[in-house]
């Protein structure tokens, strides 16, 4: 795969097979947006219809606050639409989720970085739920990890 928009088919696929094949998420189903960029917050790529338009300077905040690092200001002032809940340590990557506010509900937020980019994850989940919501980013976590395992 060289080309970036490959990578997003790939990383999404990925995700979204991970999350269907989970127990438990089948009155859940969810639809995967996802975007590739820079660490600098600069976008190469995204999914067909990515329902938003985040700033390179959000992007790159957001990928600084995905690694656990407390050195960002994206908690009290995050990206507009969204509300930004935590950095997690996922064993071989840090993910930062959040949770969009207002319509449509359910869209979860996942940043994360593979060796060489940053990815972002809009992730609406129908009829949503805490379960659901580990599970999407479990499943976003899967993603990333076999972007890595194949050179990204």
């Amino acid at each position: 795969m060289g080309d970036w928009q490959d990578w997003v088919a790939f990383i999404s696929g990925e995700a979204a097979n991970s999350y269907v094949g989970m127990a438990g998420t089948a009155d859940n189903p969810a639809n995967w947006h996802v975007q590739i960029g820079s660490k600098e917050g600069d976008f190469y790529a995204q999914s067909e219809g990515f329902p938003t338009q985040i700033a390179a300077a959000d992007c790159k905040r957001l990928g600084i606050a995905s690694t656990g690092s407390s050195d960002t200001d994206v908690f009290s002032t995050p990206p507009k639409g969204f509300t930004i809940v935590k950095a997690v340590d996922c064993d071989a990557v840090w993910v930062l989720a959040g949770k969009g506010k207002g319509e449509p509900a359910g869209r979860q937020l996942f940043v994360g970085y593979t060796t060489d980019c940053l990815v972002i994850a809009l992730v609406d989940i129908t009829n949503h739920n805490k379960t659901s919501e580990i599970k999407a980013m479990d499943a976003f976590t899967h993603g990333l990890q076999k972007a890595m395992e194949n050179g990204i």
